[in-house]
C-alpha cells in the first residue's frame, strides 16, 4: 500500500493592526477583506496588558454594530480587559466594533 502526500501552498498577506479605540463606537477594521478559498475567516484581538510595552489601563468592549456600549447592559459589547484576548470566526470582519467607557485604549487584531 502506497501514500501520497499532496502539499499546497496558499500565499495569504497577514493582515494586522493596532486600533486606537475611543468613546464613540467605530469598526476594529473598516474594510471588507477577502481570502483564498480554504482559508477561515477569523479575527484575533488582544487588548495590551501589564507584559506589553503599553498596556491598557481599562476594559474594551466589542459588539456587532456601531450601537455597541461601553458597558454590560443589553447594548453593551463583549469586554476585554488589558491582557485579554479572543478569537472570533466571523464572516464578515468589518462588522465588529469596539468602544471604551472614557479616554482612549488600544486593540491589536490580526486576521487568522
Amino acid at each position: 500500500m502506497s501514500s501520497t502526500i499532496v502539499k499546497e501552498t496558499v500565499k495569504v498577506s497577514i493582515f494586522h493592526k493596532p486600533v486606537t479605540v475611543t468613546t464613540t463606537a467605530a469598526a476594529l477594521i473598516s474594510v471588507a477583506v477577502n481570502l483564498p478559498n480554504g482559508v477561515k475567516k477569523g479575527l484575533l484581538v488582544k487588548a495590551p496588558g501589564p507584559t506589553d510595552d503599553a498596556p491598557n489601563t481599562a476594559s474594551v468592549f466589542i459588539g456587532n454594530g456601531a450601537s455597541v456600549s461601553a458597558d454590560q447592559t443589553d447594548a453593551g459589547g463583549f469586554p476585554l480587559a488589558p491582557g485579554e484576548s479572543v478569537t472570533l470566526p466571523l464572516d464578515s470582519i468589518d462588522r465588529l466594533y469596539a468602544i471604551v467607557a472614557s479616554g482612549t485604549e488600544v486593540l491589536n487584531c490580526i486576521i487568522i
